[in-house]
């Protein structure tokens, strides 16, 4: 992600508790999910014994969700005003 990022790929990131937007790619046509802003929602170290509430956290992001995202960072990388 951060690679790609860097080099101009447009990008779908998926975040469950990492710290938003720290680690979120800064492109104007990258896409970012997460349900960070959920109520219950709170940041955890990504250790072995916090993977269940990363799994947790992860696991809100819809399938439809991403394939919107990928849909939409497409189309917006086949516009050359972009």
């Amino acid at each position: 992600m951060h690679l790609a990022d860097a080099v101009g790929v447009p990008v779908v990131a998926l975040f469950g508790q990492g710290k938003l937007p720290l680690w979120a790619p800064s492109g104007k046509n990258n896409r970012v999910l997460s349900h960070q802003s959920d109520p219950d929602f709170f940041h955890c170290y990504p250790i072995e014994k916090n993977a269940h509430w990363g799994q947790k956290f992860m696991d809100r992001i819809a399938p439809r969700e991403a394939l919107d995202a990928v849909i939409a960072v497409e189309s917006r990388s086949d516009d050359p005003a972009t």
